[in-house]
């Protein structure tokens, strides 16, 4: 079960007129700051969960919020909404979620029918939303019975009750009760009135006495409140899930309970569940990142079994049929599948969006973008992007930026590399499709197979190192050569170039040594055609950013292709 599609905003906040698909399994939310991500995590968290909209949802006060979305799901669990369902598709339900006015609640209907629908049944969705603001520290003891202190709670009666033991039983009760006698002793000195006695007694609550004594932390023995924000963070998630199941469990009847649960053929029972994460990456190194999603992700696909062990042996329950919305600006984040991104964008006055799920390739186009998808995912948070066709345009770009005064992540042009121009119409397609504008630079020498298209540009040369070397003077590229400690085979030609030659002083410090600019012209002249052949043969990201470096100029295609990418974006 999930939600397949939001079919229709109205009046809520800046996602009016948006069409959502999505992916059945997971989703990230992406899009630059203040563009209305969590605004999206909000809605499903106000019509599934909470049931109400606040003030500050309404775009117009006076008027309606209204959301029409489609929820779809298997053979199995056919009967979740009683006998409503969609007259073209039995194994899909579209919902009206309408509320009136600030003062009033949401209103449920089937969208074709206009048939009734409990409020009771959407929150049997069970719509976790997990805030990065959440302070995780508060929770995570035994002896709270807030959030996910529930589940901690729980797991210790359980234990208790499999042990068939009562807390006090793990207490000597004699021992404590000479301790107790002798702190009352202090304690009667300690009453200023006579009237007034406070004393020490042994707590009623048996079901706390034990909670108090435990902490959780690391294997060190250190509280997990003196842990990382990242480690807390990701742990709570886990228990969030449990905490769910903990207050259906405890406040539902057997009977009820087991209502909400999806009976498969094989009498597996599985609850549906709709977890929505709100910038998980914070706290979290690159790697954790991508762990962290990796781990929700076996939980919620019943993958985990250690995890789907617990929930048997705690509730009785086999798994979930579940879903999965991130908000995230970090690519670390991103699983390898453009299909999972719902990229909402800036668009005139407004925002648009892009859903991956929707988008429609030829079978060879698809299978490349998914296979290379981790080389360009950097880019699905660009508000335009660079392509390139390998490592030394890749190192070179960055430094012809900044000579044009631009900074690319500050402008937020993306770079990527294709490494060959094989797949530039696979790439340019799939970043318009997500609006993104996108211009690639090849090599001139690609021009027959793909003149026409306004956003490739080609090089001025044959290729980027030809193009690069006919800008450099021989001081600049002599500057190259002395880096690269590749400049002694100069000595035969300056020799017969330049009476008395100091071959020493120039061994020891080229650039130092004066040299005329008819005799730079002339060198360069010669030694043209093997240097743009040794280029050709050093392609790597170092010494694209050493050529870059150390020419003047930037070369004609790149400095097109970097101004109009960059003015695009401050006036799009």
């Amino acid at each position: 079960m999930y939600i397949n599609k939001i079919i229709r905003i109205e009046n809520y906040r800046n996602l009016s007129g948006l069409v959502f698909e999505f992916n059945k399994e997971i989703n990230f939310i992406v899009g630059e700051n203040n563009v209305g991500k969590t605004n999206l995590l909000e809605l499903l968290n106000k019509i599934i969960r909470i049931g109400k909209f606040s003030e500050q949802d309404f775009y117009n006060v006076k008027e309606p919020i209204k959301v029409v979305f489609q929820v779809t799901y298997d053979d199995d669990e056919l009967g979740f909404f009683e006998n409503i369902f969609d007259v073209d598709d039995e194994l899909s339900i579209t919902i009206t979620a309408t509320q009136e006015n600030v003062d009033s609640r949401i209103e449920y209907s089937h969208a074709y029918s206009q048939t009734y629908i409990n409020p009771k049944t959407i929150k049997m969705l069970n719509f976790i939303y997990y805030s990065s603001l959440r302070f995780p520290n508060k929770e995570l003891n035994f002896s709270k019975n807030v959030g996910t202190g529930k589940v901690l709670n729980y797991i210790m009666k359980r234990s208790l009750e499999n042990k068939n033991l009562e807390q006090l039983d793990l207490l000597n009760k004699n021992d404590i009760d000479e301790v107790i006698e002798e702190v009352n002793k202090k304690l009667q000195k300690l009453n200023g009135l006579a009237s007034e006695k406070i004393k020490a007694y042994l707590s009623d609550d048996k079901e706390n006495i034990i909670n108090r004594l435990l902490e959780i932390g690391d294997v060190t023995g250190r509280n997990i409140s003196e842990l990382g924000d990242g480690l807390q963070y990701s742990f709570n998630i886990f228990l969030h899930i449990l905490e769910v199941l903990v207050h259906l469990k405890t406040t539902k009847k057997d009977e009820d309970f087991k209502s909400l649960l999806i009976t498969d053929e094989n009498g597996l029972r599985y609850l549906p569940l709709i977890i929505g994460l709100d910038e998980p990456e914070i706290h979290q190194h690159p790697y954790r990142q991508r762990a962290l999603i990796k781990s929700v992700k076996e939980i919620i696909d019943n993958e985990n079994k250690e995890f789907s062990q617990i929930i048997k042996e705690l509730f009785g329950v086999d798994g979930f049929l579940g879903q999965v919305f991130i908000v995230t600006h970090s690519p670390s984040i991103l699983l390898d599948d453009y299909e999972q991104i719902v990229r909402i964008f800036k668009y005139k006055d407004g925002v648009g969006v892009a859903c991956g799920r929707t988008l429609d390739f030829e079978d060879d186009t698809h299978k490349h973008l998914k296979r290379s998808f981790v080389y360009f995912k950097e880019a699905m948070f660009a508000k335009s992007v660079l392509l390139v066709e390998g490592d030394t345009e890749f190192g070179a770009v960055p430094v012809l930026a900044k000579k044009l005064n631009y900074d690319l992540d500050e402008n937020g042009v993306g770079l990527v590399k294709m490494d060959g121009a094989d797949a530039v119409l696979k790439y340019l397609e799939l970043f318009e499709a997500f609006n993104i504008n996108a211009i690639a630079i090849l090599d001139r020498d690609k021009e027959n197979n793909y003149s026409g298209n306004e956003k490739i540009i080609f090089t001025y040369g044959i290729d980027f190192e030809e193009e690069i070397f006919n800008i450099f003077s021989f001081k600049e590229y002599l500057k190259y050569l002395k880096t690269i400690d590749n400049y002694s085979f100069l000595i035969r030609i300056l020799r017969r170039k330049i009476h008395d030659f100091d071959v020493r002083a120039f061994s020891l410090n080229p650039t130092e040594m004066e040299i005329s600019n008819t005799v730079g012209e002339e060198v360069m002249t010669e030694i043209r055609e093997n240097e743009i052949k040794e280029l050709r043969n050093v392609k790597n990201f170092i010494n694209g950013a050493l050529l870059a470096k150390y020419v003047s100029k930037v070369p004609q295609s790149f400095e097109n292709a970097i101004e109009k990418l960059v003015r695009g974006n401050r006036y799009e």
